[in-house]
């Protein structure tokens, strides 16, 4: 007899599953993935539920938040040129965007965001621990809208302190361009100052030698004229406290000089920064639909990452038959037919469990066998 040229395969299975939509490997892993899922589906859609409970949970325990924003208008950054120098080259910077990275730079800062915690009253907090300049920090927003337009807004749970902080950052701004524009008139008020306090402190010495030298030589009675030892000395003296006088004189005008570049600086510094919209006190707190919607997308996407990464680890793991196509892929040899599990075949008693350990089954009654008499001794075989 000719060879068979295929192997016949017979598979017993609960379940049956057409081969031919198993040949390919990617089918056949997700038929089993299908199949893992709703075989096992508690397992899966439990965690999913209670991750998704969970970020139900979290959105009622959203913090209510309020805003308070205020518009400035710019019309050039005091503090850098127009042209900014970059890795690349120059670069055009429009006055608004400069404008907010100073800020924003100054937030960055102990000091800046101290002073903004401050005047708006959250020292105590700080003092306390409850929040940081952090918090502070995060609470503020600064962005352009314009070339010459930017926006300074903050967020915080009370009302009366985001309008704080939004005035509390304009306000320690103008202090900061004002500080920074004025520095060197006022270096130079704080010099001329010193320069006034010593001339002074030489005038009144000099005035005072003069004074002390007068009472030791008294003018002669009997002449009009001093001796020239003494006329030379008192011209001496006096020419010393008209130089200190005229040093004097001019440290004031210095003085004057550099108050007023200081004034003209303030007045400037006040200019380029103009308020156009005033912070407001806000009475609505914000809408809570967009962090609901973040928060809730958050916790539906990490559950149904765990759902699936734990789905894709058990299928993998998983090396049970359970398809004809895992039949060929196991052993390499090709699928004839498949015989369907059967239970018991037809007039066919139901197999008897096996007694339980410690519980003896009664005895069965022994049939009676006719027994099959002997033959006689000496019969003929």
């Amino acid at each position: 007899m000719a060879p068979v040229d295929r192997t016949i395969i017979s598979v017993n299975t609960d379940r049956s599953a057409p081969a031919d939509l198993h040949r390919s490997a990617q089918a056949r892993f997700a038929w089993r993935l299908a199949e893992q899922f709703f075989r096992r589906w508690p397992m899966y859609v439990v965690p999913f539920l209670a991750i998704t409970a969970l970020g139900v949970v979290r959105l009622t325990g959203l913090p209510v938040t309020y805003e308070s924003v205020a518009h400035l208008s710019t019309s050039t950054n005091p503090l850098l040129p127009v042209e900014t120098r970059s890795n690349s080259g120059y670069t055009w910077e429009t006055p608004s965007a400069g404008t907010t990275r100073v800020i924003a730079e100054q937030l960055s800062t102990e000091a800046f965001a101290g002073a903004v915690a401050e005047a708006a009253g959250l020292q105590p907090a700080l003092d306390a621990g409850l929040i940081d300049l952090d918090d502070v920090r995060a609470a503020i927003l600064v962005k352009p809208t314009g070339d010459t337009l930017f926006q300074v807004s903050a967020e915080w749970s009370e009302p009366i302190v985001a309008h704080q902080l939004v005035i509390a950052v304009v306000e320690e701004f103008v202090n900061y361009l004002i500080d920074t524009e004025s520095s060197d008139s006022r270096a130079a008020v704080d010099f001329y100052t010193a320069v006034r306090t010593t001339a002074e402190e030489a005038s009144a010495a000099a005035q005072e030698e003069l004074d002390a030298y007068l009472r030791a030589n008294p003018a002669p009675v009997d002449s009009d004229e001093r001796p020239i030892d003494q006329v030379l000395r008192i011209q001496r003296l006096n020419n010393a406290i008209d130089r200190a006088e005229a040093d004097v004189a001019t440290a004031q005008q210095n003085i004057q000089a550099a108050q007023l570049q200081v004034a003209q600086a303030n007045s400037e510094a006040g200019q380029r920064v103009r308020v156009v919209d005033a912070p407001y006190l806000p009475d609505q707190p914000l809408s809570q639909r967009i962090p609901q919607i973040l928060t809730g997308g958050v916790f539906f996407v990490l559950g149904l990452a765990l759902v699936s990464s734990a789905l894709l680890v058990s299928t993998l793991v998983d090396r049970s038959v359970r398809s004809e196509a895992d039949v060929e892929a196991a052993c390499g040899l090709a699928l004839a037919t498949t015989v369907p599990y059967v239970d018991r075949m037809p007039g066919q008693r139901r197999r008897a469990r096996p007694a339980r350990r410690g519980v003896r089954r009664p005895a069965e009654p022994k049939a009676d066998v006719p027994s099959t008499p002997e033959p006689a001794a000496g019969a003929a075989s």
